[in-house]
């Protein structure tokens, strides 16, 4: 069960940040808690600058949570799981 609890990942309706984080803060953040500790930190702040492109948010990367739009909110969101690369994700 545990690991099929790692392959999927589910993203809530409600978004669940720290507002006054910048977008690239909040997926750093979630980066450094929840990528393997094996990775360098590099290597996780290049994840993160790649989801930032993958998702579209370079124009609001610097920007605090709380100023973005709902829809980038959401990918924010949607990144913050795609970060852990599951097989599955399901979206509320």
């Amino acid at each position: 069960m545990k690991q099929l609890k790692r392959k999927i990942a589910y993203v809530k309706q409600q978004d669940i940040f720290f507002n006054h984080l910048t977008v690239r803060d909040q997926l750093t953040y979630t980066a450094l808690l929840r990528l393997p500790s094996k990775w360098s930190k590099d290597r996780k702040h290049a994840e993160v600058d790649n989801l930032i492109t993958l998702l579209r948010l370079q124009k609001c990367a610097d920007s605090p949570i709380m100023l973005v739009s709902g829809g980038e909110k959401k990918r924010v969101n949607i990144g913050t799981e795609l970060l852990t690369d599951p097989s599955v994700i399901m979206l509320d």
